[in-house]
Protein backbone atom coordinates (compact mmCIF):
# COMPACT_ATOMS: atom_id res chain seq x y z
CA UNK A 1 0.00 0.00 0.00
CA UNK A 2 1.61 3.32 -1.08
CA UNK A 3 2.05 5.95 1.63
CA UNK A 4 0.07 8.44 -0.19
CA UNK A 5 1.57 12.46 -0.25
CA UNK A 6 4.49 12.72 2.30
CA UNK A 7 3.15 14.63 5.50
CA UNK A 8 5.14 17.30 7.70
CA UNK A 9 4.99 17.70 11.19
CA UNK A 10 3.03 21.12 10.35
CA UNK A 11 0.62 18.72 8.93
CA UNK A 12 -0.10 16.97 11.91
CA UNK A 13 -3.23 19.25 12.92
CA UNK A 14 -5.07 18.95 10.00
CA UNK A 15 -4.61 15.74 9.85
CA UNK A 16 -6.25 15.38 13.20
CA UNK A 17 -8.70 17.37 12.11
CA UNK A 18 -9.71 15.58 9.02
CA UNK A 19 -8.57 11.46 9.80
CA UNK A 20 -10.43 10.26 6.70
CA UNK A 21 -8.80 12.48 4.11
CA UNK A 22 -5.98 9.92 3.61
CA UNK A 23 -8.43 7.54 3.17
CA UNK A 24 -10.81 9.35 1.02
CA UNK A 25 -7.52 9.93 -1.38
CA UNK A 26 -6.33 6.45 -1.59
CA UNK A 27 -9.95 5.13 -2.11
CA UNK A 28 -10.50 7.84 -4.97
CA UNK A 29 -6.79 6.07 -6.57
CA UNK A 30 -8.99 2.90 -6.84
CA UNK A 31 -7.58 1.67 -3.56
CA UNK A 32 -10.04 -0.59 -0.79
CA UNK A 33 -10.63 0.74 2.68
CA UNK A 34 -11.27 -1.09 5.65
CA UNK A 35 -12.84 0.56 8.61
CA UNK A 36 -11.86 -0.51 12.19
CA UNK A 37 -13.07 0.09 15.79
CA UNK A 38 -11.07 0.23 19.06
CA UNK A 39 -7.70 -0.51 19.03
CA UNK A 40 -7.68 -4.69 19.34
CA UNK A 41 -8.17 -5.28 15.35
CA UNK A 42 -4.99 -6.86 13.88
CA UNK A 43 -4.78 -3.91 11.35
CA UNK A 44 -1.63 -5.63 10.17
CA UNK A 45 -3.48 -8.03 8.43
CA UNK A 46 -4.99 -5.25 6.26
CA UNK A 47 -2.12 -3.70 5.59
CA UNK A 48 -0.78 -7.26 4.16
CA UNK A 49 -3.67 -7.54 2.10
CA UNK A 50 -2.47 -4.23 0.27
CA UNK A 51 -5.88 -2.05 1.98
CA UNK A 52 -6.19 0.46 3.91
CA UNK A 53 -6.77 0.30 7.64
CA UNK A 54 -8.78 3.55 8.82
CA UNK A 55 -9.95 3.51 13.02
CA UNK A 56 -13.22 5.41 12.83
CA UNK A 57 -13.99 8.43 14.73
CA UNK A 58 -17.01 10.11 15.46
CA UNK A 59 -17.55 14.20 15.54
CA UNK A 60 -18.36 15.98 18.46
CA UNK A 61 -19.64 19.08 16.41
CA UNK A 62 -22.66 17.15 15.02
CA UNK A 63 -25.62 16.10 16.89
CA UNK A 64 -27.07 12.48 16.86
CA UNK A 65 -30.35 12.84 15.74
CA UNK A 66 -30.37 10.16 13.53
CA UNK A 67 -28.79 7.45 16.07
CA UNK A 68 -30.88 8.67 18.55
CA UNK A 69 -33.58 7.04 16.69
CA UNK A 70 -31.70 3.68 17.36
CA UNK A 71 -29.52 3.42 19.61
CA UNK A 72 -30.10 2.96 24.11
CA UNK A 73 -29.46 6.30 25.83
CA UNK A 74 -27.05 4.31 27.84
CA UNK A 75 -24.20 3.37 24.94
CA UNK A 76 -20.96 5.12 24.66
CA UNK A 77 -20.67 9.19 23.09
CA UNK A 78 -18.12 7.89 20.68
CA UNK A 79 -20.38 4.79 19.44
CA UNK A 80 -23.21 7.38 18.53
CA UNK A 81 -21.40 9.45 16.93
CA UNK A 82 -20.19 6.57 14.66
CA UNK A 83 -23.81 5.59 14.19
CA UNK A 84 -24.58 9.41 13.32
CA UNK A 85 -22.13 9.62 10.35
CA UNK A 86 -23.18 6.16 9.09
CA UNK A 87 -26.74 6.46 8.79
CA UNK A 88 -25.50 10.23 7.19
CA UNK A 89 -23.83 8.11 4.52
CA UNK A 90 -20.32 9.32 5.54
CA UNK A 91 -18.92 5.85 5.32
CA UNK A 92 -20.24 4.80 1.64
CA UNK A 93 -16.46 4.45 0.52
CA UNK A 94 -15.23 1.49 3.01
CA UNK A 95 -15.69 -1.83 2.03
CA UNK A 96 -16.37 -3.78 5.56
CA UNK A 97 -16.27 -2.58 8.84
CA UNK A 98 -14.35 -4.48 11.08
CA UNK A 99 -15.61 -4.51 14.99
CA UNK A 100 -13.34 -6.42 17.73
CA UNK A 101 -15.52 -7.74 20.57
CA UNK A 102 -13.34 -5.55 23.28
CA UNK A 103 -16.38 -4.12 25.38
CA UNK A 104 -20.32 -4.31 25.57
CA UNK A 105 -20.91 -1.31 23.66
CA UNK A 106 -18.42 -2.34 20.63
CA UNK A 107 -20.54 -5.55 20.50
CA UNK A 108 -24.19 -3.79 21.18
CA UNK A 109 -22.69 -1.76 18.09
CA UNK A 110 -22.49 -4.59 16.05
CA UNK A 111 -25.71 -6.06 16.76
CA UNK A 112 -27.58 -2.91 16.01
CA UNK A 113 -25.85 -1.88 12.75
CA UNK A 114 -26.26 -5.31 11.41
CA UNK A 115 -29.93 -5.00 12.39
CA UNK A 116 -30.19 -1.57 10.48
CA UNK A 117 -28.46 -2.84 7.74
CA UNK A 118 -31.00 -5.88 7.84
CA UNK A 119 -34.10 -4.33 8.15
CA UNK A 120 -32.91 -1.46 6.23
CA UNK A 121 -30.80 -1.95 3.00
CA UNK A 122 -31.65 1.16 1.37
CA UNK A 123 -29.40 2.87 3.52
CA UNK A 124 -27.00 1.31 1.78
CA UNK A 125 -24.57 0.53 5.08
CA UNK A 126 -20.95 -1.10 4.88
CA UNK A 127 -20.79 -4.87 5.79
CA UNK A 128 -19.87 -5.62 9.35
CA UNK A 129 -17.09 -8.49 10.49
CA UNK A 130 -17.41 -9.48 14.21
CA UNK A 131 -13.81 -10.35 15.47
CA UNK A 132 -14.80 -12.37 18.70
CA UNK A 133 -11.10 -11.38 19.93
CA UNK A 134 -10.62 -13.02 24.08
CA UNK A 135 -8.06 -11.30 25.95
CA UNK A 136 -7.94 -14.00 28.78
CA UNK A 137 -4.40 -15.83 29.13
CA UNK A 138 -5.51 -19.03 28.49
CA UNK A 139 -4.11 -21.51 25.49
CA UNK A 140 -7.97 -22.97 24.66
CA UNK A 141 -8.77 -18.75 24.43
CA UNK A 142 -5.96 -18.61 22.02
CA UNK A 143 -6.80 -21.21 20.14
CA UNK A 144 -10.45 -19.79 19.74
CA UNK A 145 -8.77 -16.39 18.71
CA UNK A 146 -6.68 -18.00 16.36
CA UNK A 147 -9.81 -19.44 14.32
CA UNK A 148 -11.63 -16.39 14.51
CA UNK A 149 -8.20 -14.60 13.38
CA UNK A 150 -8.18 -16.72 10.16
CA UNK A 151 -11.69 -15.97 9.67
CA UNK A 152 -11.14 -12.33 8.98
CA UNK A 153 -7.87 -12.88 7.17
CA UNK A 154 -9.94 -14.96 4.23
CA UNK A 155 -12.17 -12.35 4.70
CA UNK A 156 -10.23 -9.58 4.04
CA UNK A 157 -8.59 -11.46 1.21
CA UNK A 158 -11.86 -11.98 -0.58
CA UNK A 159 -12.34 -8.54 -0.23
CA UNK A 160 -8.48 -7.90 -1.79
CA UNK A 161 -9.08 -10.70 -4.74
CA UNK A 162 -6.35 -12.66 -3.15
CA UNK A 163 -5.36 -14.85 -0.19
CA UNK A 164 -3.11 -13.06 2.56
CA UNK A 165 0.47 -14.94 2.31
CA UNK A 166 2.07 -15.21 5.36
CA UNK A 167 4.80 -13.27 4.10
CA UNK A 168 2.13 -10.42 3.49
CA UNK A 169 1.53 -10.60 6.92
CA UNK A 170 5.34 -11.24 8.72
CA UNK A 171 6.11 -8.02 6.06
CA UNK A 172 3.30 -5.92 7.54
CA UNK A 173 3.99 -6.90 11.32
CA UNK A 174 7.92 -5.43 10.31
CA UNK A 175 6.19 -2.09 9.39
CA UNK A 176 3.58 -1.58 12.38
CA UNK A 177 6.69 -2.53 14.51
CA UNK A 178 8.50 -0.21 12.90
CA UNK A 179 6.39 2.42 13.42
CA UNK A 180 5.68 1.11 17.25
CA UNK A 181 9.44 1.16 17.85
CA UNK A 182 9.46 5.44 16.32
CA UNK A 183 6.78 5.61 18.64
CA UNK A 184 9.05 4.91 21.52
CA UNK A 185 11.04 8.06 20.89
CA UNK A 186 8.37 10.45 21.03
CA UNK A 187 7.21 8.81 24.39
CA UNK A 188 10.75 9.19 25.84
CA UNK A 189 10.43 13.18 24.82
CA UNK A 190 7.44 13.17 26.90
CA UNK A 191 9.80 11.75 29.88
CA UNK A 192 12.46 14.24 30.07
CA UNK A 193 12.75 16.96 32.09
CA UNK A 194 11.26 19.44 31.35
CA UNK A 195 8.59 17.39 28.40
CA UNK A 196 10.33 17.97 24.64
CA UNK A 197 6.76 17.09 23.26
CA UNK A 198 3.23 18.06 24.74
CA UNK A 199 0.69 15.56 25.98
CA UNK A 200 -1.96 17.25 23.29
CA UNK A 201 1.42 17.02 20.27
CA UNK A 202 1.31 13.30 21.39
CA UNK A 203 -1.91 12.58 21.58
CA UNK A 204 -2.75 13.62 18.06
CA UNK A 205 0.49 12.31 17.04
CA UNK A 206 -0.89 8.92 18.21
CA UNK A 207 -4.54 9.53 16.05
CA UNK A 208 -2.34 10.05 13.35
CA UNK A 209 -1.16 7.00 13.27
CA UNK A 210 -4.73 5.33 13.82
CA UNK A 211 -5.59 6.90 10.21
CA UNK A 212 -2.41 6.92 7.63
CA UNK A 213 -1.01 4.27 5.92
CA UNK A 214 1.87 3.10 8.17
CA UNK A 215 5.04 4.01 6.64
CA UNK A 216 3.42 7.75 6.03
CA UNK A 217 3.32 7.37 10.16
CA UNK A 218 6.72 5.66 10.53
CA UNK A 219 8.22 9.06 8.07
CA UNK A 220 5.54 11.54 10.45
CA UNK A 221 7.51 10.51 13.52
CA UNK A 222 10.85 10.72 12.24
CA UNK A 223 10.76 14.44 11.97
CA UNK A 224 8.81 14.93 15.18
CA UNK A 225 11.99 12.98 16.84
CA UNK A 226 13.61 16.79 16.34
CA UNK A 227 10.53 18.56 17.51
CA UNK A 228 11.12 20.11 20.34
CA UNK A 229 8.49 22.22 22.59
CA UNK A 230 8.85 24.87 25.17
CA UNK A 231 7.28 23.55 28.30
CA UNK A 232 7.64 25.12 31.33
CA UNK A 233 7.70 23.09 34.16
CA UNK A 234 4.46 22.21 35.79
CA UNK A 235 2.84 19.11 37.59
CA UNK A 236 3.44 15.73 35.18
CA UNK A 237 0.27 14.02 34.82
CA UNK A 238 -1.16 10.63 33.40
CA UNK A 239 -4.57 10.80 31.42
CA UNK A 240 -6.53 6.76 32.52
CA UNK A 241 -10.00 5.84 31.70
CA UNK A 242 -12.37 6.22 28.63
CA UNK A 243 -11.27 7.29 25.22
CA UNK A 244 -9.78 10.33 24.35
CA UNK A 245 -10.25 10.39 20.38
CA UNK A 246 -10.39 13.73 20.41
CA UNK A 247 -7.87 16.63 22.14
CA UNK A 248 -10.12 18.60 24.15
CA UNK A 249 -9.76 17.64 27.09
CA UNK A 250 -5.78 17.43 26.75
CA UNK A 251 -5.86 20.88 25.89
CA UNK A 252 -7.96 21.62 28.81
CA UNK A 253 -5.74 19.76 31.16
CA UNK A 254 -2.36 21.76 29.74
CA UNK A 255 -3.57 25.30 29.96
CA UNK A 256 -3.78 25.07 33.70
CA UNK A 257 0.22 24.39 33.58
CA UNK A 258 0.45 20.58 33.72
CA UNK A 259 2.21 18.52 30.89
CA UNK A 260 0.41 15.40 30.39
CA UNK A 261 3.55 12.78 30.18
CA UNK A 262 2.24 9.86 29.94
CA UNK A 263 -1.46 8.40 29.04
CA UNK A 264 -3.40 4.53 29.48
CA UNK A 265 -6.44 4.47 27.09
CA UNK A 266 -6.39 3.32 23.74
CA UNK A 267 -6.27 6.49 22.08
CA UNK A 268 -2.63 7.21 23.37
CA UNK A 269 0.85 5.82 23.89
CA UNK A 270 -0.01 2.08 24.98
CA UNK A 271 -1.15 1.61 21.19
CA UNK A 272 2.21 1.32 20.20
CA UNK A 273 3.99 0.08 23.39
CA UNK A 274 4.58 -3.12 22.52
CA UNK A 275 6.13 -4.63 19.69
CA UNK A 276 4.61 -8.15 17.73
CA UNK A 277 8.30 -8.96 17.05
CA UNK A 278 9.43 -12.03 14.26
CA UNK A 279 7.92 -14.97 14.26
CA UNK A 280 7.77 -18.21 12.24
CA UNK A 281 3.99 -18.17 12.77
CA UNK A 282 3.27 -14.89 11.82
CA UNK A 283 -0.45 -15.54 12.69
CA UNK A 284 0.17 -16.94 16.14
CA UNK A 285 2.63 -13.99 16.89
CA UNK A 286 -0.86 -11.46 16.18
CA UNK A 287 -2.78 -13.77 18.20
CA UNK A 288 -0.64 -13.30 21.05
CA UNK A 289 -0.29 -9.97 20.46
CA UNK A 290 -3.89 -8.85 20.52
CA UNK A 291 -4.52 -11.14 23.32
CA UNK A 292 -2.01 -9.52 26.15
CA UNK A 293 -0.75 -6.53 24.68
CA UNK A 294 -3.68 -4.13 22.79
CA UNK A 295 -5.41 -1.79 25.24
CA UNK A 296 -9.31 -2.05 25.51
CA UNK A 297 -11.25 -2.69 29.20
CA UNK A 298 -11.19 -6.23 29.06
CA UNK A 299 -8.13 -7.03 28.96
CA UNK A 300 -6.89 -10.18 32.14
CA UNK A 301 -5.62 -10.14 33.96
CA UNK A 302 -6.59 -7.62 35.99
CA UNK A 303 -3.40 -7.52 38.32
CA UNK A 304 -1.16 -7.32 35.27
CA UNK A 305 -2.81 -4.66 33.70
CA UNK A 306 -2.74 -2.74 36.47
CA UNK A 307 0.96 -3.77 37.42
CA UNK A 308 1.68 -2.54 33.37
CA UNK A 309 0.11 1.18 34.64
CA UNK A 310 2.10 1.61 37.76
CA UNK A 311 5.09 0.72 36.19
CA UNK A 312 4.14 3.32 33.61
CA UNK A 313 3.64 5.86 36.11
CA UNK A 314 6.86 4.94 37.50
CA UNK A 315 8.79 5.61 34.34
CA UNK A 316 6.65 8.67 34.12
CA UNK A 317 7.88 10.05 36.76
CA UNK A 318 4.16 11.27 37.26
CA UNK A 319 3.06 13.13 39.83
CA UNK A 320 -0.85 12.83 39.48
CA UNK A 321 -3.47 11.26 37.54
CA UNK A 322 -6.92 12.43 35.85
CA UNK A 323 -9.27 8.86 35.74
CA UNK A 324 -11.62 10.35 33.29
CA UNK A 325 -14.77 7.92 32.36
CA UNK A 326 -17.30 8.70 30.33
CA UNK A 327 -20.98 9.14 31.64
CA UNK A 328 -22.15 5.29 30.48
CA UNK A 329 -19.14 3.66 30.96
CA UNK A 330 -20.02 0.46 32.94
CA UNK A 331 -16.40 -1.57 32.89
CA UNK A 332 -13.44 0.84 33.99
CA UNK A 333 -14.93 2.52 36.91
CA UNK A 334 -14.89 -1.39 38.81
CA UNK A 335 -11.24 -1.02 38.38
CA UNK A 336 -10.69 2.23 40.19
CA UNK A 337 -10.45 1.44 43.53
CA UNK A 338 -7.69 -1.09 43.15
CA UNK A 339 -5.76 1.76 41.18
CA UNK A 340 -6.23 4.11 42.93
CA UNK A 341 -4.80 2.32 46.38
CA UNK A 342 -1.68 1.11 44.40
CA UNK A 343 -0.95 5.25 43.56
CA UNK A 344 -1.22 5.73 46.88
CA UNK A 345 1.03 3.02 48.13
CA UNK A 346 3.89 4.71 45.69
CA UNK A 347 2.86 8.39 46.99
CA UNK A 348 0.66 9.60 44.03
CA UNK A 349 -1.74 11.65 43.66
CA UNK A 350 -5.22 11.26 41.72
CA UNK A 351 -8.56 12.79 40.99
CA UNK A 352 -11.70 10.80 39.42
CA UNK A 353 -13.73 12.70 36.99
CA UNK A 354 -16.74 10.73 35.87
CA UNK A 355 -20.32 11.22 34.07
CA UNK A 356 -17.81 12.97 31.06
CA UNK A 357 -19.79 14.23 28.05
CA UNK A 358 -17.92 13.12 24.67
CA UNK A 359 -19.21 16.30 22.95
CA UNK A 360 -18.02 19.22 25.50
CA UNK A 361 -16.23 19.91 28.85
CA UNK A 362 -18.36 21.15 31.54
CA UNK A 363 -17.04 24.39 34.01
CA UNK A 364 -17.26 21.55 36.78
CA UNK A 365 -15.04 19.27 34.80
CA UNK A 366 -12.50 22.16 33.93
CA UNK A 367 -12.27 23.62 38.30
CA UNK A 368 -11.36 20.09 39.45
CA UNK A 369 -8.60 19.97 36.78
CA UNK A 370 -7.56 23.46 37.91
CA UNK A 371 -7.78 22.77 41.49
CA UNK A 372 -6.13 19.13 41.53
CA UNK A 373 -3.21 20.72 39.51
CA UNK A 374 -2.97 23.73 41.60
CA UNK A 375 -2.59 21.15 44.64
CA UNK A 376 0.25 19.61 42.75
CA UNK A 377 1.85 22.76 42.43
CA UNK A 378 2.27 23.61 46.20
Amino acid sequence: MSAGPAHRLEDIASIYADREAEARRFYAHGGRVIGVLGATVPTELITAAGMFPLRLVGDPARGTARSDAYMEPVREGYLRAIVEKLLAGDYGFLDLIVVPRSSEGLLQFYYLVEHIRTTEPELRLPALHLFDLLQTPFDYTARYVRARMEELRTRLGGIAGAPISDKAIADAIASHDAARRGFGTIVARRRTTPPAISGTTALRLAGCGQVLPVDALAALIAEAVTHHETIVPGPRLMIKGSPQEHDGFYRAVEATGATIVADDHDWGETLYETPVGDSDDPMQALVAHCMTHRPSPRRLPQEAVDAEFIARVRDAAVDGVIFALEAHDDTLGWDYPAQKRALEAIGVASILLTGQSYWSIDDRTQTDIATFVRELSR
